[in-house]
């Protein structure tokens, strides 16, 4: 609240609820933490597409689907000349039609280590019927199909299915029918059209928008697709880094704010509670998406609901003028000390109410539970640091349950969370870090590289010197240290 209370013009929406005593579940993080957040994000989106001279913004399903509605909004009530839409589509839907393209990715992705993976999962990733399904399981008959699987056996998987033609032609199949109803649905929504776009997701690696960029190629339309996004842990190989835009942290710096971010909970919390898009169907002249059937999601929808209810407050007493005082990422860097406190270390009250939320990490949404179940003393130890090392190498499998919020399960589910939470956040760090310490070593080398090249091209000027040695040194490190990564200001 005291954080909130810094931002005055965000603040006064959020004061309605206090008043009202209108607060979701008596918790209060929704409306004067999560629902302020993500007014600022959709803001500095607005701000950050006209910059870049985008003309059409696409909401990626589910996530994107409260952006949506309060970006809508937004460009309504203040005449902002952006186009806004809402685009169906998922990793699964994309990914599929596209397996034909390149049969080796195709069996990385497909085989790809993840909470969960067992057999069946990996032929209902590549897009085979209920039948083909059945038949192919039979080829693995010292497989449990409904056995999580260790590395190694993902490994012995992939190669088995990679020399297996009759899998192949199934995978082919299913990828080519799927093509032409995806172009079909894009086509119609404007996607394919020239000009500039963008698309707006929760992010995490950015692979949805290299998906639809390798779609566009292969319609033809290479024209560029801009993504912004919530946060991003890293970015695709060899794409340019100004297409790929984050908000709350970004893949060379924040490294505080993704240590302490549950990417579970975030998407648990923005979902609508629709299904998941797992392909497309033509009817008649129209493409409909074919979402996956999930039970009602009531309670998400109250917490849509919230979220748009905070956003019309604002835009009911606010100008445009004091619109453009708004900094989003001021807002952004103020509300995440709240956002961090609740995602790293929640009241168990908190835990309670947000970790019953239905979530699944799966590309179809298979094996949906609560965002952070209950844990029993095995469960958890899975996710201490030593437990992580050794399942990351194969040495050991990892437990039939996993949580998607590991801090909210283990305050749920032990009396003293503490121990816990730090051996988690020890990992976290370490998997976090990874990255930065890749780029810093990159830069040290090539800097010292740089230095050695310097140094011989002096020698055949001047005789050697040591003091002339270290005055180029001095010069480079001077240089090296403006640039090493570490956290800054949000995009």
């Amino acid at each position: 609240m005291k954080n909130l209370q810094k931002l005055p013009l965000l603040w006064q929406p959020g004061e309605y609820f206090l008043k009202e005593d209108h607060l979701y579940q008596k918790s209060g993080f929704l409306e004067l933490v999560l629902a302020p957040l993500l007014f600022s994000w959709t803001v500095w989106i607005l701000r950050r597409a006209r910059e870049d001279g985008v003309e059409r913004l696409y909401f990626l399903a589910r996530d994107g689907y409260v952006s949506y509605r309060i970006a809508c909004g937004l460009c309504r009530k203040y005449k902002i000349d952006m186009e806004c839409r809402y685009l169906y589509c998922s990793r699964y839907s994309l990914r599929v039609p596209m397996y034909s393209r390149n049969i080796d990715q195709a069996l990385d992705l497909i085989c790809s280590p993840g909470p969960g993976v067992s057999l069946r999962r990996i032929l209902i990733r590549a897009g085979l019927e209920d039948e083909s399904i059945r038949k192919m399981e039979g080829g693995f008959p010292e497989i449990d199909p409904g056995r999580i699987l260790t590395r190694n056996e993902l490994i012995k998987v992939r190669g088995q299915l990679q020399g297996d033609r009759e899998f192949l032609n199934f995978l082919k199949k299913a990828s080519l029918c799927r093509w032409d109803a995806l172009q079909s649905y894009l086509k119609q929504e404007g996607f394919l059209e020239d000009g500039r776009i963008g698309i707006v997701d929760s992010g995490w690696s950015g692979m949805t928008q290299k998906l639809l960029m390798d779609v566009l190629v292969r319609c033809k339309s290479p024209h560029a697709l801009h993504g912004y996004y919530f946060g991003l842990y890293e970015r695709p190989e060899q794409m340019a880094a100004d297409l790929f835009r984050s908000y709350y942290f970004s893949p060379d710096r924040d490294s505080v704010n993704k240590v302490s971010f549950s990417c579970g909970l975030f998407e648990a919390l923005l979902c609508p509670g629709l299904g998941t898009t797992i392909g497309y169907r033509c009817l008649g002249d129209r493409v409909e998406p074919v979402l996956k059937k999930v039970a009602a999601g009531r309670e998400r929808r109250n917490i849509c609901g919230v979220l748009e209810q905070y956003a019309s407050r604002f835009m009911n007493f606010c100008s445009r003028e004091e619109l453009l005082q708004l900094d989003p990422k001021a807002a952004g860097i103020c509300l995440g000390r709240s956002l961090r406190l609740f995602m790293r270390d929640p009241l168990r009250e908190e835990a309670e109410i947000f970790g019953q939320l239905s979530f699944s990490a799966d590309l179809r949404d298979e094996g949906i539970q609560e965002v952070a179940p209950p844990l029993d003393r095995r469960g958890l130890a899975e996710e201490h640091l030593l437990a992580r090392l050794l399942s990351l190498t194969g040495v050991r499998r990892s437990c039939l349950q996993e949580s998607s919020w590991y801090e909210g399960s283990a305050v749920r589910s032990s009396s003293r969370p503490l121990f816990h939470l730090f051996s988690c956040t020890l990992y976290k760090i370490l998997r976090t870090g990874k990255n930065q310490l890749m780029a810093c070593s990159y830069r040290c080398l090539s800097g010292l590289c740089k230095l050695i090249k310097e140094y011989r091209s002096s020698r055949r000027q001047e005789p050697c010197s040591w003091n002339g040695l270290h005055r180029i040194f001095r010069t480079w490190s001077r240089c090296r240290c403006d640039h090493l990564p570490g956290d800054g200001s949000h995009g």
